[in-house]
């Protein structure tokens, strides 16, 4: 999905994330404010909290270190694009001085299925959890991948950790938690 993709959210959780989208352009044009909209693909990383509507990689990892199985929603072969927290720092952090008044996708531009986000999380952790599989929840997409051209062109900025390194770096954080490191 490109920047000009029709937006048809589907869940209040869509809805409140493109709110502020028209926010922002009405305070640009009323009062002559700049701007930049950073779109971010599922972000993950340290200090997620799994709890309630937690991102799925934190929830899933909570669960497999205390040893309990990942529940999937669906099949788990819908496809999403995880993008790493430190990703998303320097992503904003270009977008200090660049992009303005511009709408950007951040993003890996990759898909991972759901099945594949928990067989690497289980290969990072050695552990060999089986998931439990439920229905999928209404209003949730079959895919989402959002394409970063835009984002490397406009910002200058384009992600450095691909789904494994980030989980790694975001399972450390857990682990040294408790004084292990895995990786």
């Amino acid at each position: 999905l490109d920047e000009k993709h029709p937006i048809k959210a589907m869940s209040p959780y869509g809805i409140s994330k493109h709110t502020p989208e028209h926010y922002l352009k009405m305070y640009n044009e009323v009062h002559n404010l700049d701007y930049t909209i950073l779109r971010y693909a599922n972000a993950y990383g340290p200090r997620q909290d799994p709890m309630g509507e937690g991102g799925v990689v934190s929830i899933f990892v909570d669960r497999m270190l205390e040893g309990s199985n990942p529940v999937i929603y669906g099949d788990g072969k819908q496809t999403r694009d995880f993008i790493y927290v430190g990703d998303l720092v320097s992503a904003n952090i270009a977008a200090l001085n660049s992009g303005d008044n511009e709408l950007v996708n951040i993003s890996c531009n990759n898909r991972d299925s759901v099945n594949d986000l928990y067989k690497t999380i289980n290969d990072i952790l050695g552990k060999s959890l089986e998931p439990i599989y439920k229905p999928a929840k209404p209003g949730d997409i079959r895919h989402s991948v959002l394409d970063n051209s835009k984002a490397k062109k406009v910002l200058d900025w384009e992600p450095k950790n691909n789904l494994k390194e980030g989980l790694i770096k975001t399972i450390n954080y857990y682990t040294n938690k408790g004084g292990k490191k895995l990786w």
